[in-house]
């Protein structure tokens, strides 16, 4: 740890004797123009193929979501829960779609993947025991215990 000097006095050395010029700060480079891209190049004949990828996984995952809170609120009152408590369970399931995007957002950067799935299987683990206890009977107990 306290070898800093010293590595960078040998990587120096290392340099001078292979010719190789020192940069100069990333402060002080010029920074590249910054150019203005179209969306029209989401659908020219280089990318067309991802985009409509994008589309299709897009239209999926929304499909999905919505059929799973659109069908969730029933199937919970055919399992006994009241009306009350299904529709509860049904808005934390949709603000858990609008936050956990923000969320992740906020984060990806941050933690990176090897971060994410380094917290999320912890969190999964401790999680999944209070989802399957059958003392969970509104979506706030989860929270509060």
């Amino acid at each position: 740890m306290g070898r800093g000097q010293e590595a960078e006095i040998i990587l120096r050395r290392i340099e001078e004797q292979a010719g190789v010029t020192r940069l100069p700060p990333a402060s002080q480079r010029p920074s590249p123009p910054v150019l203005r891209v179209s969306i029209w190049v989401l659908f020219s004949r280089a990318v067309i193929r991802r985009t409509l990828l994008a589309i299709f996984v897009n239209i999926i995952c929304l499909f999905g979501s919505h059929t799973l809170t659109g069908w969730m609120p029933t199937f919970f009152v055919k399992q006994g829960m009241s009306v009350t408590h299904s529709l509860a369970f049904n808005s934390a399931m949709m603000a858990g779609f609008v936050a956990g995007p923000i969320l992740c957002m906020v984060f990806a950067d941050r933690i990176g993947v090897v971060g994410d799935f380094r917290y999320s299987v912890p969190c999964a683990l401790l999680l999944a025991p209070l989802i399957r206890s059958s003392r969970l009977h509104s979506p706030l107990s989860a929270v509060a215990s």
